[in-house]
C-alpha cells in the first residue's frame, strides 16, 4: 500500500520533519497518541499499546480523553497522532492529515437522542438537548437532521444519567451508550446514523478518524499510520485477547454487549474508508459548511433592531454551537447592540467558546468606561475563562477599579485562569 492510499486527506505535507520530538534512552521518538477510553478504541490500539509487534524508531505513548477534548487539542496542534470527530477536521487540516484507517462509521446505525418514554420528538426539540460536544460528529449530524436547537455539553457518559434524574428530557448518546440505553427503558427519537444513511445513497455515516500531524514529515507520518493500521489489523486477527482489553473501558458493559458495539465500528472499513466512505465523508462536511454559511446572516441580526430580542438571541447561541474563528468574530459584532442585555449575553458565550481571537474585543469592552457595568463584568470573567495567561497585565489593571462588580471579576478571572491550567490528563505509558 502506498502513502497516498494511507492518507486520504491533506496532500500538503512536509518531505522532512519540520519538528523535533523528544527521544528515550534508546533514542526512540516519543510518539502522543490520543484517543478515547471507550472500547472501540482500546481495540484499535491494543497491539500498539502493549507491544504486540516492533515498531523500530518509535515509542507510543497513548493519552486518553473524551473526543471532545481530544478536538480541542487538535486544534491546538498538542498531540503527534489523535482520534478526532470527522466534524473537527477542517478546522484542523492545515496541521493534520486524515489516515485512511481507523475510521469510525455507522451503517444501519449511529448516534441518537433518547428520552423517557411519552416525550415527543417536539418537545424534545423545543428544550434543551445534552450532547457531547459541540464538535463531535453526532452533533454534526443532529444539527443537519433537525436544524438549530437549544444544547448543552455533557459528557457523553453522563447524558444518560442526566436524562434519568430529569435534568434534560433528552440527550444525543454515543458510544456504548447507543446499545445500553435500553436497559434504561429509554425510547430513540432519532438514528441520527440511519438518516444520513436514508438521505444520501446508503452512505455510512463518518464518526471519527485518525490524524497525524504535518509537520512531522512524510516518513514519520508514513510509519505511524502503517502502525496504527498494522494495529487494526492485529485486533481483528486476535479479536478474543483485543476484546479483553477493549473491556476495560466499556464501564462495566458484559461481553456480549461490548462484542456487539466494538463489531459496530471496527472492522474492514476501519482498515480502509473505501470509495462511499470517502464520498461520505466529504458530502457531510459539505452539508455542515452550509449551515457554516448563516454566519453572516446571525452576525448582521444581532445589531438589527427589527429582529425580535428572542430571535437576536437564539442567533448569539447558533453562533456558539459553530465554534469557528469567523462565528467568534461574528459575536463581537453583537458589542455593537443598542442592548446591554444582548452584549451582557454575548461576553458570556464568549467565554464558553474559548476562542481567543475574541480576547482583543473583550479587553476593549472591559477598559470601555461608558460600557454597562455588568457588561464589563461579563467581559472580565470571559478573559478568564478563555485561559491565556497574556490577559493578566489588563486584569490586574483593574483589581483596584472603584466598582466592585469591575474590580471582583477581574479577581475571580485571575482564579480561572490558574483553573482552566491546572487540569491533568491521563497518560498510559506502553
Amino acid at each position: 500500500m502506498t502513502f497516498k492510499r494511507m492518507v486520504i486527506e491533506g496532500p500538503n505535507f512536509g518531505n522532512v520533519m519540520e519538528t523535533v520530538l523528544d527521544q528515550d534512552e534508546n533514542g526512540d521518538y516519543l510518539v502522543r497518541i490520543g484517543h478515547s477510553p471507550d472500547p472501540d478504541d482500546a481495540f484499535m490500539f491494543h497491539a500498539m499499546t502493549n507491544g504486540k509487534f516492533e515498531t523500530p524508531g518509535y515509542k507510543f505513548v497513548h493519552e486518553l480523553q473524551d473526543i471532545e477534548t481530544l478536538n480541542h487539542r487538535a486544534m491546538k496542534q498538542e498531540l503527534e497522532v489523535s482520534a478526532v470527530s470527522i466534524h473537527a477536521f477542517p478546522e484542523i487540516s492545515k496541521h493534520y492529515s486524515l489516515m485512511n484507517c481507523g475510521a469510525s462509521m455507522g451503517e444501519g446505525y449511529g448516534p441518537m437522542v433518547v428520552c423517557k418514554s411519552g416525550v415527543s420528538m417536539e418537545e424534545a426539540k423545543n428544550s434543551v438537548i445534552a450532547v457531547p460536544g459541540l464538535k463531535t460528529s453526532a452533533y454534526l449530524g443532529l444539527r443537519l437532521a433537525w436544524g438549530e436547537v437549544n444544547v448543552a455539553v455533557v459528557p457523553f457518559d453522563e447524558i444518560i444519567p442526566r436524562i434519568l434524574d430529569g435534568t434534560y428530557l433528552s440527550g444525543l448518546i454515543i458510544h456504548e451508550g447507543q446499545l445500553t440505553y435500553v436497559e434504561h427503558d429509554l425510547d430513540v427519537l432519532i438514528d441520527v446514523g440511519k438518516w444520513w444513511n436514508s438521505i444520501t445513497d446508503n452512505y455510512p455515516m463518518p464518526l471519527g478518524g485518525n490524524v497525524v500531524r504535518k509537520d512531522l514529515g512524510e516518513k514519520m507520518m508514513k510509519d505511524i499510520t502503517l502502525y496504527t493500521k498494522m494495529s487494526i489489523e492485529y485486533a481483528i486477527k486476535n479479536p478474543d485477547e483485543a476484546l479483553e482489553f477493549a473491556k476495560k473501558w466499556g464501564r462495566g458493559i458484559d461481553d456480549d454487549t461490548n462484542k456487539k458495539f466494538v463489531s459496530m465500528y471496527v472492522n474492514d472499513r476501519t482498515i480502509d474508508y473505501r470509495q462511499d466512505g470517502r464520498d461520505s465523508i466529504k458530502m457531510f462536511l459539505q452539508e455542515g459548511q452550509k449551515i457554516n454559511g448563516h454566519v453572516t446572516e446571525w452576525k448582521e441580526s444581532l445589531v438589527d433592531k427589527d429582529i425580535p430580542m428572542f430571535q437576536r438571541m437564539r442567533n448569539v447561541f447558533a453562533l456558539r454551537n459553530v465554534r469557528t474563528d469567523e462565528a467568534c468574530l461574528a459575536l463581537c459584532n453583537g458589542f455593537l447592540s443598542e442592548s446591554a442585555l444582548l452584549r451582557h449575553e454575548v461576553a458570556y458565550v464568549l467565554g464558553q467558546m474559548q476562542n481567543k481571537v475574541a480576547i482583543p474585543k473583550l479587553i476593549e469592552v472591559l477598559s470601555d468606561e461608558q460600557e454597562h457595568v455588568m457588561v464589563r463584568h461579563e467581559a472580565a470573567e470571559a478573559l478568564g475563562a478563555i485561559g491565556d495567561y497574556s490577559v493578566i497585565p489588563v486584569l490586574q489593571e483593574y483589581l483596584g477599579h472603584e466598582l466592585p462588580e469591575i474590580s471582583e471579576s477581574c479577581e475571580v478571572a485571575i482564579d480561572l485562569l490558574d483553573w482552566t491550567k491546572s487540569k491533568e490528563y491521563d497518560v498510559i505509558d506502553c
